[in-house]
Parts: structure tokens; sequence; C-alpha cells
């Protein structure tokens, strides 16, 4: 849990400074987690919010790249049978 508040203060800490790349790599390591313990739906889930923020930042690459993940996860996933 020490770890998840730590990636939550560096990610508020990113968006403070409107840095994608410390966002972007606070939220792969969150998606890491999710998905090493088993919650790939929830994963999905915090990509989905990442992405919206993002838009709505006007950051538009950073959503699609977020986006792309997404539709790679899923295909992953229904690839091994919906696991």
């Amino acid at each position: 849990m020490a770890q998840l508040s730590a990636w939550t203060a560096d990610y508020r800490r990113g968006v403070a400074v409107q840095d994608p790349s410390a966002l972007l790599t606070v939220g792969s390591a969150i998606l890491a987690w999710l998905d090493a313990g088993g919650h790939l739906d929830e994963a999905l889930q915090v990509l989905d919010k990442s992405a919206a923020a993002f838009a709505r930042l006007g950051w538009t690459e950073q959503a699609e790249q977020i986006r792309t993940l997404q539709q790679q996860i899923r295909a992953s996933r229904d690839a091994d049978g919906g696991a």
C-alpha cells in the first residue's frame, strides 16, 4: 500500500506541473500493479479515466497512446480466452 501512496503523490505532482511523461510513468506502474494482482478490468477502467483526463487537458497524443494500449490489452485478453 505504501507503493500505491507514493505513486499517487507522484501522479498529483505530474498533474500539478502538467507533465505528461510523469503521468504516463506513474500510470504504467499502477497498471502493472493491478494486472499483477489479477485486476485487469480495473486496470482498463483506470486507463479509460486517464485517457479522458488527457483529452480534457488537450493532450490528444497521450490520450491516443492510452486508447491504443487499451485495445492491445483487450486483444491480448481475448486471444487468451478472456481470462
